[in-house]
């Protein structure tokens, strides 16, 4: 691509790519804009980068596509998208509740759930997050839930060690996730599940007081995107990718919405009631990708697969038949 561009072009794809290798966050958004620059590169489609050639702020220009082009835009989102535990925060909080939790991984003969609920956020400081595990280990030892000063919340019961099932030899996220899950009473929270020498073992879940609104962040960012990004003059579309869903998970979310006999999804919901806005009337459909996967193909070469749920607005007036079918299996001849 460098090779192609021209000196001023190829130097901003260098800054472009320089900039994704040293954040895991631009490093998504790259791969998803890639991944949906390959998909109409493969079907025979002629591709631009208005940002490389400044005809604006969007992602990738479609030209041969509608009249004068179909505008994209690609929105990386993240499993951290409208929570107020992170992941990387919950994953440092645990490297410092382990060493605490040492002696008691030697004597604890039962099942026991340890849910931390913070009122926001986890304290930032590392001081103050090392306190905050000395208190949680303290809470164990006395074997009682606490509310502290601040709001923290730490609550504390026994569980029976049956209702582990198999994660003891299947260490799969899928199998392990819904027992703690179980065991803690909560959903979708950052937790871990750890075995003791006495037999026993403990299930701790870091999470906020505050509800996740994973849905109203997302659609929170496409609308500023449609607003800001787009140039409200030519159809365009927007791309979401969740990193944090696989296709299957995407497979079934759209067996549900196309199941009559099934409530719609919150996603489907959402999507309705963002393109029948009248104020965007240029975006002409939003489309959700899966997590990408490595697919072995042959002679040493991979390829990169996953899922996509496309929802298309034919009743806007942008709308061409050339925008049909975008997301199907069909290939543009050459």
């Amino acid at each position: 691509m460098m090779d192609l561009a021209t000196p001023l072009e190829a130097d901003r794809l260098r800054q472009r790519v320089e900039g994704a290798l040293n954040r895991p966050d631009a490093m998504r958004g790259y791969l998803l804009e890639l991944g949906t620059a390959t998909h109409f590169a493969r079907r025979g489609h002629n591709l631009q980068w208005p940002e490389m050639v400044g005809l604006g702020t969007f992602d990738l220009l479609v030209t041969d596509l509608a009249e004068n082009g179909l505008e994209i835009e690609c929105k990386s989102i993240s499993e951290d998208k409208g929570r107020s535990v992170h992941r990387f925060e919950a994953l440092v909080f645990h490297s410092l509740l382990l060493p605490e939790l040492a002696a008691i991984r030697k004597t604890l003969k039962v099942g026991l759930s340890v849910v931390l609920t913070v009122p926001g956020r986890l304290p930032t400081r590392h001081a103050d997050r090392l306190v905050l595990a000395k208190r949680v280990k303290q809470q164990i030892n006395m074997a009682h839930s606490a509310t502290l000063d601040d709001g923290t919340a730490i609550r504390i019961s026994e569980f029976d060690l049956t209702r582990l099932g198999d994660v003891v030899k299947d260490h799969r996220t899928e199998v392990v996730r819904p027992v703690i899950e179980s065991v803690t009473d909560t959903q979708n929270r950052e937790g871990m599940l750890l075995g003791s020498d006495a037999g026993g073992a403990l299930a701790f879940v870091v999470q906020s007081a505050l509800e996740d609104d994973f849905m109203d962040a997302t659609f929170g960012t496409l609308s500023d995107a449609a607003k800001r990004q787009l140039t409200h003059t030519r159809p365009a579309i927007l791309i979401a990718g969740f990193d944090g869903l696989d296709g299957e998970q995407l497979l079934s979310i759209a067996g549900q919405d196309r199941d009559a006999n099934k409530t719609p999804t919150a996603l489907a919901l959402k999507v309705s009631k963002f393109l029948s806005a009248d104020h965007r009337d240029y975006v002409v459909g939003v489309g959700f990708l899966s997590r990408s996967a490595l697919l072995p193909v042959t002679d040493g070469m991979v390829d990169s697969g996953g899922t996509a749920y496309y929802f298309p607005k034919p009743e806007s007036p942008f709308w061409h038949d050339d925008l049909s079918g975008l997301f199907n299996w069909r290939t543009r001849p050459t």
